[in-house]
């Protein structure tokens, strides 16, 4: 199924764990990997998001326009420990 979904997220790519991404592509290989699980009768996975969100606008911004179930937050909870609430709550606290 990866070469499959791979194949039609990234049919030129020579190297598909290294190419760039902009938020449409990856809302499309996300869309492609949601419907080739579903037609192959596959439960459907958690899709996470490469980073960097250090607040809460960021997160849903990349979340709504990606389509994956999450972001990684990684630095942001080093600069900011609360920006776990900041986005459960989706507002500021500082």
């Amino acid at each position: 199924m990866c070469a499959i979904v791979l194949a039609r997220c990234c049919p030129s790519s020579a190297s598909p764990l290294t190419f760039p991404l902009a938020s449409a592509d990856i809302g499309e290989c996300v869309k492609v990997l949601r419907d080739t699980a579903e037609d192959e009768g596959l439960a459907p996975i958690p899709i996470f998001g490469n980073g960097d969100a250090y607040d809460w606008r960021t997160y849903w911004n990349n979340v709504e326009a990606s389509g994956v179930d999450g972001i990684m937050i990684a630095r942001g909870a080093l600069i900011k420990p609360w920006c776990f609430t900041e986005i459960k709550e989706r507002r500021d606290c500082a």
